[in-house]
Parts: C-alpha cells; sequence; structure tokens
C-alpha cells in the first residue's frame, strides 16, 4: 500500500484516498474525535483525596480541624500520618499547599511542627472564610501520598 501511495502520479489525489481509508470491520472512514471540549478543558483541576498504589503509602488522616464545623482563629492543626510494609514518612517530602490562584507554599510555615508521626500546630492564625489545603508526602520506599482538606473559619 505504501509503495502505490508513493508511486501514485496525483499526489493530492493520494493523500485524499488515504485520509478515506476504513478501519477493518467499520464502513465509515476515520474521522476527527473531539476527545476533550474546550468547556470540559476549562473545568477547575480535580484533587485526588488519595493517591495509592498496590502498597500503599502513608495514610494522612486529618484530625482537626473538623470539615463539618466551622473554627475560631486560631485553629488547632493535627493530621496524623500512617505507614506501611515497614516504612517510615520521609520528613523532608512533606509539603503543604494552599490552594488558591497562584497557589501558595505553607511548607516553610509549618516545617517544625512535621514529625514522622504527623504535624501538630496548636495556634494557626487563619483569616475567616472556606480553605483548601493540599498535603502531600513520601515514605522512605518512596512512596506518595496527597490529600485534600478543606475547613471554614468563622469571622
Amino acid at each position: 500500500m505504501i509503495q502505490g501511495l508513493l508511486s501514485c502520479a496525483l499526489g493530492a489525489f493520494c493523500v485524499a484516498a488515504f485520509l478515506s481509508l476504513t478501519v477493518p470491520g467499520r464502513s465509515e472512514p476515520l474521522s476527527e474525535v473531539e476527545l476533550i471540549t474546550a468547556a470540559e478543558a476549562s473545568y477547575p483541576p480535580n484533587i485526588p483525596d488519595e493517591v495509592r498504589g498496590p502498597i500503599p503509602g502513608p495514610k494522612i488522616d486529618v484530625i482537626s480541624p473538623p470539615e463539618d464545623v466551622a473554627q475560631k482563629s486560631p485553629i488547632r492543626l493535627i493530621i496524623r500520618f500512617r505507614t506501611f510494609g515497614g516504612a517510615a514518612v520521609d520528613t523532608d517530602s512533606v509539603r503543604m499547599i494552599y490552594e488558591k490562584k497562584p497557589l501558595v507554599e505553607l511548607t516553610p510555615r509549618i516545617a517544625s511542627y512535621v514529625t514522622a508521626a504527623g504535624i501538630r500546630l496548636d495556634r494557626a492564625r487563619v483569616p475567616p472564610g472556606t480553605h483548601v489545603i493540599r498535603l502531600q508526602l513520601k515514605d522512605t520506599a518512596n512512596r506518595l501520598s496527597v490529600a485534600a482538606f478543606k475547613f471554614s473559619v468563622a469571622p
């Protein structure tokens, strides 16, 4: 077939013939498919609750603040990490990101409160409103976990 295309005297005709080829078992010619629409592409990104493989990475449990009860500032931030398969949390891999545009890196603000067991910050000042935080970390086996949590602070 390629030799036929190359030896074709009418190049434009051959290109048109090639573009109208059919897939075996289908009677209509190949056509363009809109896989993702412009409207779909404009949706906000999805933040996974957790990313886990066949052997789970560290589990991220948000103890405080609760999602369903508005808090007063300063809030208590308590997050527990649990590991699996004999691995430990790589505390240098912990990142905390405030989900805004642009993203706000909170990691330097909480770095001294991070341990292999979790994060404990008893008095964190936060302005009124609803806040979404993404937390990601790896264990010593290089397994990644990501969790997002939301909480509200009353005026």
